[in-house]
């Protein structure tokens, strides 16, 4: 039975292979013969031509030949079942079946085989006589059965011998436990049928070629056969003598026993696999010594690493040397140095004794002193025959036989392993010696280990009472504190201190010249001489001493600014030493400097910020004065950045603020300042101006490089930059003015579209007065609600119905008057305004949809515009919702509409909030639609419902034939996309009839209606 724990779950050879195989190999031991057999009758002439023929006609022949070969095939295919169910399920683990049917093979296919060879002959005679003139002699008979011997053999061994080795791939990974076919019975087969093959044929060939066969040379043939196969037995009982060795390895490497027979492995033969025995038995013999020593080992290790003593380590010792030799009393003999003497501090039935039994001279005749000082092992069978042995201790313990080891550290030995039979003289093994000599290097290591143990504890324990002493005086303290004596020497040091010089014990300074180590430099490396050592010098005056400047060495070589006080030690009157207290200054340094730097640089770009700026400003102001030159200072915005810094976000903006700050940087002349006063807004000083000449070039220097494409986290930035100039002393006297006239100038480049640089004017001023006063009016209105809604209705230009209308933001303010749209408009823009003003809006035009719906009107849509800050502000739609909510109103109520520039600023933010507002129920209308340039995979995209023709298309409609095609294109593309669309600013029934035409049926303009208040608005509901 194969041992489970080495079965392995691996497969050579699949089942349908097996079985494919295994069958090809059954039709051929039954196809195989009758070709065989009967070529070889028709050699040897004991039949005709004719009659061969007549014979392999019969329908004997044929019914014998397919019937037994269908036999054999469906017999042997269920005769390994088993060994392809094995296969079949990939596991070895319950092979028994399996193995058995594979041993029962060799017997149950001779034996049918056999019978088949058998038989054969016979089918063969009576087909002949049946079929043929063939009349058979009894001799005939003899005959075809010999030729049915030399088949079997050409025919069945070969065919055997593929059997096994089909059967040795598929039960390989079994690990039988003894051979299915030994090699002797093959070497049998072999030996004993090929000479009977051989001597058959001979005899039928003399048969044939005489025709002469007597009992005689029977009696003879069958001699011949008889000693072949007596010869074929002795040469097989030879080679079985030669393999038993290895068998006997085998069984031995199988087993688990400890106490099995080594001996078992002696050669029995003189051959190579004599020689094979021997060597193996000499590796399996020293490989279990070595195993024993091993496990003796691995028990004093374990004890040796938990023994809370030596003790408890030395007579784990001797029980186990007890055990493994097998004498009587084990010894375990130390060297005390001190006394110069050998100790007996154990031995077998006796506990550890520090002082010990007996003690032994070095000049004492002892074996033991013999073993320490020559550093060899002994054994000694009669200690009466040998003269090293200690007659005192033989009366004493009354020995017979001894063996002894020294314990070794090394090439130190540092005492000896003893032990002694009393009962009889015995003669010691070389595995018992080995045994002892295993175990005595592991208790070497041991004693040594546990010793120098308690010598560690010992000078721990020792320097644990000084570190609390000193830690008693000095660890209440975060300050450094160490001490020196005259000699600089260092003689103690707190944690703090050691902390702070990057120090790891104390050891590291204690004992050295502690100017040499700490303090033996200046921060820019030059030399530190002692004899110049501000503390050195106080001690030899007897003073104390304090300095806020000076620097120390850390460990690795890194310096830190310190602060120190020293004060000389005294003893008896006189000075001894230094104590020196120390802290290190660096965050109290570093911090002055961030709060220095804080206040004059910007924070982000690490630019002078509007301080340093000034400071510098009126210094150049001075400069200038005196040097009469010119200084210009030029006031920079960028153009776009808000809508990108609330778009993409704040960080994304500040990434794209240190680019600019870094082009900009490219671009000052020594002696200039470039500044950040906060936000997008940077300011250039230009100092040593002849002329204005000097300060455009600049100006246009700086548009051309804003204007280069930014690359920031992947993504290409486009800007412009709006700069307004003032130059000294033309546009101001003094810094203030100079800032607030070149900010001025910048808000007039903004007006004009940005891009470009202006001077500074007196009428500059004025208008800039102007936009301040317009910004803090629409301020004012936003917060007092001051702002009125019109709606402009939008009809069928069909049927004349009203199907929605627009809200438009009107202004007539209190000190400004009636303000055009666009002016207010922009400044809410530029001033972030618009959102707040986007918001009023929203709120009256729900309010009034709520009261138009109190009266019982159908108030079909209304349009609300929505700026680009508002549709990428996630905070807008949450408003709408809340406000929706608040007030009742649904969102199928409203409509919203985003110009095209909107969709393309943060396209992934507009279409989450495209899609917040479109789950309302609201409608999303793309306003002045073609003067943008999204595309038509945008208008998918965002779920769009309307698209409105701008009123630059509707204004010439009549008249101009591009605005006639693109119109038609805008109509066209929305009934594509299944999309209304409303044209804006329908004013005459020619270009109403145009759209109409063109299959546009919705407009709002002032050929419906002009925008009227709610009031006038529910009268048109009314209609």
């Amino acid at each position: 039975m194969q041992s489970q724990d080495k079965i392995k779950t691996i497969q050579l050879i699949s089942s349908e292979s097996f079985i494919t195989r295994f069958r090809n190999l059954i039709i051929l031991a039954w196809t195989a013969p009758p070709v065989v057999g009967l070529s070889f009758l028709l050699y040897i002439r004991m039949f005709s031509g004719e009659q061969m023929l007549g014979i392999m006609k019969s329908p004997l022949e044929i019914i014998f030949i397919i019937g037994s070969l269908i036999l054999a095939i469906w017999f042997f295919t269920h005769f390994v079942n088993p060994i392809v169910q094995i296969l079949k399920i990939k596991n070895f683990t319950d092979s028994d079946a399996a193995v058995n049917r594979m041993r029962q093979f060799p017997l149950v296919f001779w034996s049918i085989f056999l019978i088949y060879l058998l038989i054969a002959p016979s089918t063969v005679i009576v087909s002949a006589e049946m079929y043929t003139d063939f009349v058979a002699a009894p001799v005939d008979w003899f005959r075809i059965h010999l030729v049915a011997l030399i088949v079997s053999i050409i025919v069945g061994l070969p065919i055997f011998f593929l059997f096994l080795d089909l059967f040795g791939k598929v039960m390989g990974p079994i690990g039988l436990d003894k051979p299915h076919i030994t090699i002797k019975a093959k070497v049998f087969m072999i030996g004993a049928l090929v000479p009977l093959l051989i001597d058959t044929m001979l005899v039928q060939y003399f048969w044939t070629r005489t025709g002469f066969f007597t009992f005689e040379t029977f009696v003879v043939w069958l001699v011949l056969e008889l000693l072949a196969i007596v010869g074929s037995v002795i040469f097989v009982r030879s080679f079985s003598q030669s393999l038993q060795p290895l068998q006997n390895w085998s069984n031995l490497v199988r087993s688990t026993d400890e106490d099995d027979n080594i001996d078992l492995l002696r050669p029995q033969s003189t051959d190579e696999l004599g020689v094979l025995a021997t060597n193996y038995g000499r590796l399996i013999n020293s490989w279990k010594i070595n195993n024993e020593i091993l496990k003796l080992n691995s028990q004093i290790i374990r004890s040796s690493g938990s023994a809370a003593s030596l003790a408890e380590v030395v007579d784990n010792v001797i029980s186990l040397c007890d055990e493994a030799i097998g004498d009587d009393i084990t010894f375990l003999i130390l060297k005390d140095v001190d006394e110069d003497e050998l100790v007996g501090i154990a031995q077998s039935g006796e506990p550890y004794k520090r002082e010990g039994y007996y003690r032994i001279n070095p000049d004492e005749t002892s074996l033991a002193n013999w073993i320490y000082k020559n550093g060899k092992s002994a054994t000694i069978v009669d200690v009466n025959e040998d003269d090293r042995v200690s007659a005192r201790m033989v009366e004493s313990f009354n020995v017979k036989s001894t063996m002894g080891v020294p314990l070794q550290i090394g090439n130190k030995t540092i005492g000896v392993l003893m032990t002694i039979n009393q009962q009889k003289q015995r003669d010691y093994s070389p595995r018992d010696c080995m045994l002892l000599e295993g175990i005595a290097r592991e208790v070497a290591y041991a004693v040594q280990t546990n010793q120098l143990n308690q010598q560690r504890m010992e000078v721990e324990q020792e320097k644990k009472d000084k570190e609390e002493l000193i830690h008693l005086l000095m660890a209440s303290t975060e300050e450094g504190i160490y001490g020196f004596d005259l000699k600089g020497i260092c003689i103690f040091i707190n944690k703090a201190g050691l902390k702070i010089l990057g120090y790891e014990n104390e050891d590291e300074l204690l004992g050295n010249n502690i100017h040499e180590m700490i303090h033996h430099s200046h921060p820019d490396g030059s030399d530190y001489p002692i004899e110049k050592c501000e503390i050195i010098l106080a001690t030899d005056r007897g003073s104390a001493n304090h300095s806020d400047s000076e620097f120390y060495w850390r460990k690795n070589g890194s310096g830190f600014p310190s602060e120190y006080w020293s004060h000389p030690i005294y003893k008896k009157g006189n000075i001894v030493g230094t104590v020196v207290t120390f802290v290190d200054i660096t965050e109290r340094i570093a911090s002055q400097k961030v709060i220095q730097y804080q206040a004059h640089y910007d924070k982000l770009t690490g630019l002078p910020n509007r301080w340093l700026l000034q400071d510098r400003l009126g210094q150049n102001i001075a400069v200038a004065s005196r040097e009469q030159q010119h200084t210009a200072l030029m006031f920079l915005d960028l153009d776009r950045f808000k809508t990108i810094n609330d778009t993409l976000g704040h960080e994304f903006g500040d990434d794209v603020l240190l680019e600019v700050a870094n082009r900009l940087s490219k671009l000052v002349r020594e002696g200039d300042t470039l500044a950040r006063l906060g936000g997008d807004e940077f300011v250039m000083l230009l100092t040593s101006l002849h002329e204005e000449n000097e300060a455009i070039d600049v100006a246009l220097r700086i548009l051309q490089e804003i204007k280069k494409p930014l690359k920031v986290r992947d993504r290409d930035v486009h800007l412009g930059a709006s700069i307004g100039i003032a130059i000294y002393p033309e546009h101001g006297l003094d810094s203030n003015t100079l800032l607030k006239h070149a900010d001025f100038a910048m808000y007039r480049a903004k007006e004009k579209g940005g891009d470009n640089f202006q001077f500074y004017t007196s009428k500059i001023h004025e208008e800039a007065s102007n936009r301040y006063k317009l910004e803090t009016e629409l301020h004012n209105a936003i917060l007092a609600n001051k702002l009125d809604i019109n709606y402009q209705p939008q009809y069928n230009m069909e049927t004349g119905e009203v199907v929605g209308a627009e809200a438009l933001c009107r202004w007539n303010s209190d000190v400004l008057g009636t303000v055009k749209v666009e002016d207010f408009i922009s400044v809410a823009e530029e001033t972030g305004l618009i959102t707040s003003l986007g918001f009023c809006v929203i709120n009256q035009v729900i309010d009034d949809i709520l009261e138009w719906k109190n009266k019982g009107l159908k108030v079909p849509r209304i349009a609300i515009n929505l700026s680009v800050r508002q549709i990428n502000n996630d905070e807008t739609v949450s408003m709408i919702i809340q406000m929706l909510k608040e007030k009742g109103i649904s969102g199928e109520s409203l409509e919203f509409e985003i110009t095209e520039h909107s969709l393309m600023e943060d396209p992934q933010r507009v279409a989450a909030n495209i899609s917040k507002i479109k789950a309302l129920g609201a409608n999303i209308a793309i306003d002045d639609f073609g003067t943008g340039y999204s595309s038509l995979s945008y208008l998918k995209r965002f779920s769009v419902d309307v698209l409105k023709i701008d009123r630059s298309f509707v204004t010439d409609l009549s008249t101009n034939t591009d605005d006639q095609v693109i119109a038609e294109t805008i109509i066209a593309m929305a009934k594509t996309l299944g999309l209304s669309v409303v044209a804006e600013g329908v004013e005459n029934k020619a270009q109403a009839d145009f759209l109409l035409e063109k299959g546009c049926l919705f407009g709002q303009g002032y050929l419906f209606s002009k925008p009227v208040t709610a009031k006038e608005c529910a009268k048109i509901f009314m209609v």
